[in-house]
């Protein structure tokens, strides 16, 4: 466990620290992959930096340098993908609360069973007017949990009444398989 300033990067920032205090946040785990400083997280991206909360749900704090001066519309996105992203359990300008998704990322090499079940979730958004946007490049923004695939990071996520996620996510699938054919005829 480690205090919440620990988490909030690259400079510590006190809207950001005040807002998740209120939140009911004062500490977070030092867990995942990616090390911060003296501390580990799940993710760090150019908006945000993903972290494990101590009841086991994950937060999504603002970067004090991120380009995004609020992180509000990227959770209410979140909130609409009912079913296909993480449940917001609550969020501010500077954080997005969601439950834990345990699971692993995508693979470029996964079996015909895991693609349908992310093609679907990618119909799913369709389904629910959200255009993804970073979607044309799935394996860093869906998980595979134990009976489903989760679409993550709703940061360019927008409203949209024709959306292409399904589209998208087959024609990367796609390209994925024709390179691995293409490598494996050539080697």
């Amino acid at each position: 466990m480690a205090p919440l300033r620990d988490f909030i990067f690259p400079h510590p920032y006190s809207e950001a620290e005040k807002e998740l205090q209120e939140a009911g946040l004062a500490h977070l785990l030092s867990f995942g992959k990616v090390k911060l400083g003296g501390v580990n997280v799940i993710g760090k991206g150019k908006s945000g930096v993903v972290a494990l909360t101590e009841d086991l749900n994950v937060v999504k704090i603002r970067r004090s340098d991120s380009p995004k001066r609020c992180l509000k519309f990227e959770a209410r996105m979140q909130e609409r993908a009912i079913g296909v992203a993480p449940r917001v359990l609550n969020y501010g300008c500077h954080f997005i609360l969601m439950e834990y998704i345990k699971g692993r990322e995508l693979m470029r090499t996964e079996g015909i069973d895991v693609i349908i079940q992310v093609l679907r979730a990618g119909f799913s958004l369709d389904q629910l007017e959200i255009e993804h946007r970073e979607i044309t490049r799935p394996w860093g923004n869906v998980l595979i949990g134990d009976k489903r695939a989760f679409i993550i990071d709703f940061e360019d996520a927008r409203p949209s009444p024709s959306p292409t996620n399904f589209v998208r996510l087959f024609s990367a699938f796609r390209r994925s398989l024709l390179n691995a054919s293409l490598h494996n005829k050539y080697i």
